[in-house]
């Protein structure tokens, strides 16, 4: 089987194994397995790296968040509609992301990697904070979900510099103090009786203004006005959020 097929049928399995986890849930942990190990034999056949490559681990990064984050959102919905609308995001995702590996092993010059990154860690990040604070119960299991929130954070950062090419030595230092600065974002809204939706959305656009304004500063081309806007967007949309807090 060559390395463009499994553009089409890992997408298509992997639909199949969402619906047999919504059927069959008692299987969710095997099912889950066979989409990770489906997902992972996937990218490395197309992307044609050894697995201890490091570019196929950065590859890893973004899927296998976006992914198992948008799985674990759907254990706290009941709306058939939605779970199945948001299986064919998943589904979409996994096929765009195969396309575009597949054409940038092909011809590094003719894909950016950057606007998906950018854009898709930002709803990956606000599927597991929803989770995170779906399922917060104790301070044990608080302090287990800090830590899964951390690691993602960490991660997805790493790779969002590394898809701008901004994964330089002395960046590594910036990617923990972001991890650093969203867990202690995340503890004080632990200690908030908000629902779990308006919370990950307004971490997410935190991290968007963090990671955005970072971003613009690395590449040296931050100014007073990207500012602004970064500030103006992100309060903005917090604010929007927190008026229509009931709809949520």
């Amino acid at each position: 089987m060559n390395r463009k097929t499994f553009i089409f049928i890992t997408p298509i399995i992997i639909f199949f194994l969402l619906e047999l986890i919504y059927f069959k849930i008692n299987f969710f942990y095997i099912l889950l397995f066979l989409i990770n190990f489906l997902l992972f034999f996937s990218l490395k056949k197309i992307s044609n790296k050894k697995i201890k490559d490091k570019e196929f681990l950065s590859y890893l990064i973004l899927p296998f968040f976006f992914v198992n984050g948008l799985i674990l959102y759907i254990l706290l919905k009941e709306s058939v509609y939605l779970i199945h609308l948001l299986f064919v995001l998943l589904i979409f995702f996994v096929y765009y992301y195969l396309r575009q590996l597949y054409l940038y092993s092909q011809d590094k010059t003719s894909v950016k990697w950057g606007n998906l990154s950018f854009y898709t860690s930002y709803l990956a990040l606000f599927f597991i904070f929803s989770f995170v604070f779906g399922y917060r119960s104790s301070l044990s299991s608080i302090g287990f979900l800090t830590i899964v929130l951390t690691i993602a954070t960490i991660m997805l950062t790493y790779y969002m510099f590394w898809s701008y090419d901004l994964n330089k030595s002395n960046n590594f230092i910036i990617i923990l103090v972001i991890g650093i600065i969203m867990t202690e974002l995340a503890w004080v809204f632990f200690f908030l009786p908000f629902n779990y939706n308006i919370i990950a959305l307004i971490l997410a656009i935190l991290f968007y203004m963090i990671t955005g304004i970072t971003r613009l500063y690395l590449k040296e081309s931050l100014n007073k006005k990207k500012i602004k806007f970064y500030f103006s967007v992100g309060f903005g949309s917090i604010l929007l959020i927190l008026l229509t807090a009931k709809f949520f």
